[in-house]
């Protein structure tokens, strides 16, 4: 904690009942080449309460999280939402809304339906081939069972459940009894 202290420099002299205090973080945000800087992961992985408490510390992650992170995180949380809820809507709730199911449920059904899978599955589905490819391709792999390597990304409990996701969403695509009954009207 006593390094960070000296990245603060507080005024001697007072305006308006307040001082003027700089924080000198921009070697913890960024590296010479101007690309976030490694510091505030090593310093998670420190696991040091007293470090991560430090003001300037907390400076830093409240800035990356209110100016960086915040709109993204919460634009993937409510596209996830969103098409969880078409989804939930397209296997359940529709198809329980009335005994003989009517033309406008059936449209209803396959338009979102055609919304999960021409969307949700096929970006889930791209964007794990794309780094599945490059793993390969930069041999960033780990080997499992001595003989059959898997794309290193793919370590993370996350991105395993992602990629489940993308499978059961291409095995429901094949098994979809509109695709099947579509020669029949």
């Amino acid at each position: 904690p006593e390094l960070f202290d000296g990245l603060v420099w507080r005024s001697r002299v007072t305006d308006a009942a307040g001082r003027r205090v700089n924080y000198y973080i921009r070697h913890l945000l960024l590296n010479k080449d101007n690309s976030f800087a490694d510091a505030l992961e090593w310093i998670a992985e420190f696991k040091d309460p007293r470090v991560v408490c430090h003001p300037i510390i907390t400076l830093i992650s409240d800035m990356l999280w209110t100016r960086v992170s915040y709109r993204r995180f919460l634009f993937g949380k409510s596209w996830l939402l969103l098409t969880l809820a078409i989804f939930v809507c397209s296997q359940s709730v529709i198809t329980h809304l009335s005994d003989p199911s009517t033309s406008a449920e059936r449209i209803t059904t396959f338009g979102c339906r055609v919304f999960v899978y021409s969307l949700s599955m096929t970006l889930t589905v791209f964007s794990h081939l794309v780094k599945i490819v490059s793993a390969y391709r930069e041999k960033k792999t780990v080997a499992v069972l001595r003989y059959m390597t898997f794309p290193e990304y793919l370590s993370e409990r996350r991105e395993i459940a992602n990629a489940l996701v993308g499978v059961c969403l291409v095995v429901m695509l094949s098994l979809e009894p509109i695709i099947h009954c579509w020669g029949y009207g």
